[in-house]
Protein backbone atom coordinates (compact mmCIF):
# COMPACT_ATOMS: atom_id res chain seq x y z
CA UNK A 1 0.00 0.00 0.00
CA UNK A 2 1.37 3.26 -1.23
CA UNK A 3 2.29 5.61 1.83
CA UNK A 4 -0.93 8.21 1.15
CA UNK A 5 -3.43 5.41 0.96
CA UNK A 6 -2.17 3.95 4.28
CA UNK A 7 -2.40 7.33 6.05
CA UNK A 8 -6.18 7.55 5.05
CA UNK A 9 -6.76 3.99 5.98
CA UNK A 10 -4.96 4.95 9.39
CA UNK A 11 -7.36 7.87 9.91
CA UNK A 12 -10.59 5.85 8.92
CA UNK A 13 -9.78 2.83 10.97
CA UNK A 14 -8.92 5.55 14.69
CA UNK A 15 -12.20 7.69 13.51
CA UNK A 16 -14.28 4.63 13.55
CA UNK A 17 -12.93 3.63 16.67
CA UNK A 18 -11.24 0.56 15.80
CA UNK A 19 -8.43 0.24 18.87
CA UNK A 20 -7.56 -1.68 21.56
CA UNK A 21 -8.96 -0.98 25.03
CA UNK A 22 -5.53 -0.17 26.37
CA UNK A 23 -5.78 3.07 23.79
CA UNK A 24 -8.66 4.36 25.44
CA UNK A 25 -8.36 5.59 28.65
CA UNK A 26 -6.48 8.15 29.20
CA UNK A 27 -4.11 8.60 32.46
CA UNK A 28 -3.46 11.93 34.16
CA UNK A 29 -0.25 14.30 33.92
CA UNK A 30 0.23 17.16 36.16
CA UNK A 31 2.17 20.31 34.42
CA UNK A 32 2.89 23.21 36.39
CA UNK A 33 4.88 26.62 36.41
CA UNK A 34 5.57 28.90 39.33
CA UNK A 35 2.10 29.94 41.08
CA UNK A 36 -0.28 27.71 38.42
CA UNK A 37 -0.86 23.71 37.83
CA UNK A 38 -3.03 22.33 35.05
CA UNK A 39 -4.04 18.61 34.44
CA UNK A 40 -3.74 16.70 30.65
CA UNK A 41 -4.76 13.62 30.14
CA UNK A 42 -1.81 11.39 27.80
CA UNK A 43 -2.63 8.15 26.11
CA UNK A 44 -0.82 4.95 28.59
CA UNK A 45 0.64 3.63 25.33
CA UNK A 46 1.59 3.70 21.89
CA UNK A 47 -1.55 4.17 19.31
CA UNK A 48 -2.63 0.71 17.86
CA UNK A 49 -5.67 0.29 15.06
CA UNK A 50 -7.03 -3.27 15.90
CA UNK A 51 -8.71 -5.43 18.75
CA UNK A 52 -7.33 -6.29 22.48
CA UNK A 53 -6.09 -9.53 20.72
CA UNK A 54 -4.82 -8.56 16.94
CA UNK A 55 -3.36 -4.98 16.75
CA UNK A 56 -0.79 -3.04 15.12
CA UNK A 57 1.10 -0.02 17.12
CA UNK A 58 1.20 2.31 14.13
CA UNK A 59 2.81 5.28 13.45
CA UNK A 60 1.50 8.13 11.72
CA UNK A 61 2.85 11.55 9.32
CA UNK A 62 2.35 14.91 11.07
CA UNK A 63 -0.65 15.26 9.16
CA UNK A 64 -2.32 11.91 9.65
CA UNK A 65 -1.81 12.47 13.80
CA UNK A 66 -2.79 16.29 13.63
CA UNK A 67 -6.47 14.71 11.56
CA UNK A 68 -6.62 12.03 14.37
CA UNK A 69 -6.15 14.67 17.14
CA UNK A 70 -8.59 17.23 15.76
CA UNK A 71 -11.40 14.05 15.19
CA UNK A 72 -10.86 12.94 18.55
CA UNK A 73 -10.12 16.92 20.42
CA UNK A 74 -7.34 16.01 21.43
CA UNK A 75 -3.88 18.21 21.05
CA UNK A 76 -0.62 17.20 19.43
CA UNK A 77 2.11 17.31 23.01
CA UNK A 78 4.70 20.29 23.21
CA UNK A 79 7.88 19.40 24.03
CA UNK A 80 6.56 20.44 27.58
CA UNK A 81 4.17 18.15 27.58
CA UNK A 82 6.54 15.15 26.48
CA UNK A 83 8.84 15.61 29.21
CA UNK A 84 5.94 15.89 31.77
CA UNK A 85 4.67 12.20 30.36
CA UNK A 86 7.67 10.96 30.25
CA UNK A 87 8.97 12.67 34.04
CA UNK A 88 5.42 10.94 35.42
CA UNK A 89 5.62 7.72 33.73
CA UNK A 90 6.07 4.70 35.99
CA UNK A 91 6.59 2.31 33.51
CA UNK A 92 8.99 2.86 30.60
CA UNK A 93 10.26 1.16 27.49
CA UNK A 94 14.39 1.09 26.99
CA UNK A 95 15.09 2.49 23.69
CA UNK A 96 15.53 0.31 20.55
CA UNK A 97 16.30 2.34 17.42
CA UNK A 98 15.46 0.03 14.11
CA UNK A 99 17.49 1.53 11.70
CA UNK A 100 16.33 4.82 9.58
CA UNK A 101 15.95 4.30 5.80
CA UNK A 102 13.23 3.66 3.16
CA UNK A 103 12.07 0.65 4.87
CA UNK A 104 10.64 2.84 7.84
CA UNK A 105 7.32 2.92 6.47
CA UNK A 106 6.93 -0.51 5.58
CA UNK A 107 4.44 -3.10 7.29
CA UNK A 108 6.94 -5.15 7.91
CA UNK A 109 9.04 -2.38 10.11
CA UNK A 110 6.05 -1.61 12.11
CA UNK A 111 5.16 -5.24 12.45
CA UNK A 112 8.68 -5.78 13.71
CA UNK A 113 8.49 -2.50 15.84
CA UNK A 114 5.21 -3.69 17.15
CA UNK A 115 6.44 -7.17 18.20
CA UNK A 116 9.64 -5.37 20.05
CA UNK A 117 7.33 -3.16 22.11
CA UNK A 118 5.31 -6.62 23.26
CA UNK A 119 8.49 -8.36 23.64
CA UNK A 120 9.31 -5.53 25.80
CA UNK A 121 5.95 -5.81 27.79
CA UNK A 122 5.87 -9.37 28.67
CA UNK A 123 9.58 -9.68 29.85
CA UNK A 124 8.87 -6.51 31.78
CA UNK A 125 5.83 -7.83 33.13
CA UNK A 126 3.76 -4.74 31.88
CA UNK A 127 0.11 -5.58 31.75
CA UNK A 128 -1.63 -4.88 28.55
CA UNK A 129 -3.94 -2.28 30.20
CA UNK A 130 -2.45 0.75 31.67
CA UNK A 131 -3.67 3.03 34.05
CA UNK A 132 -0.39 4.53 34.84
CA UNK A 133 1.16 8.06 32.69
CA UNK A 134 2.23 7.30 29.58
CA UNK A 135 4.98 5.01 28.67
CA UNK A 136 6.26 6.75 25.44
CA UNK A 137 7.24 10.59 24.94
CA UNK A 138 4.98 11.35 21.77
CA UNK A 139 1.82 10.52 23.51
CA UNK A 140 -1.67 12.78 22.29
CA UNK A 141 -2.98 14.91 25.13
CA UNK A 142 -6.21 16.97 25.89
CA UNK A 143 -6.32 19.70 28.73
CA UNK A 144 -8.85 18.34 31.86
Amino acid sequence: MDRKLRECAVFEQLAAGNLPDFARTLAPVRLAAQSTSVTIFAMPEYLAIGSNTDYLRIPMNLYTAAAVAHRFRFLLPTPKMVDAIYDQSVRRFLPQPLPAGPQMTSTGYYERHNSMIDWQSEIRHFPRTFSSPATRRTSCSRIA
